[in-house]
């Protein structure tokens, strides 16, 4: 039996019980519900790795280590693979607390998708996580 992977599950996933989802920018899924701690939304967009723009665009491998290397900001480098039931993250930025530019070039390119600077959106998402930012 061929192990869930993002890849083959449902055109439709099911929902955990308070979650609710939509499509994101990109078309990938986008799960969301209110936090219980917090008034932002909680968010996970999740896509299929052969389908990430920036490693297609930069003729790369398409790999777990190349999609966190190709993220724009540093609290976005989390990902789980889902056929070795392993998480892999660039923590630091958690434990520090901290939103950061991870990928200068990505960073444009998620800028100008959004139609924001790089300053306002650092700055949106350090609020959204009452993190600090580093410009």
């Amino acid at each position: 039996m061929m192990p869930k992977t993002v890849e083959t599950l449902q055109t439709t996933p099911r929902v955990f019980k308070g979650w609710e989802m939509k499509r994101n920018t990109f078309g990938g899924v986008k799960l969301f519900r209110k936090s219980p701690f917090r008034e932002q939304m909680v968010t996970i967009d999740i896509w299929k790795l052969r389908k990430h723009e920036p490693c297609r665009r930069d003729h790369v491998e398409y790999s777990i280590e190349n999609f966190l290397k190709l993220a724009p900001l540093t609290v976005q480098s989390i990902a789980v693979d889902l056929q070795n039931g392993l998480v892999r993250r660039v923590i630091n930025a958690l434990l520090n607390r901290t939103v950061a530019v991870n990928h200068k070039a990505e960073m444009a390119n998620y800028c100008r998708v959004c139609n924001t600077t790089l300053e306002e959106l650092v700055m949106k998402k350090a609020g959204e996580y009452n993190f600090t930012p580093i410009l």
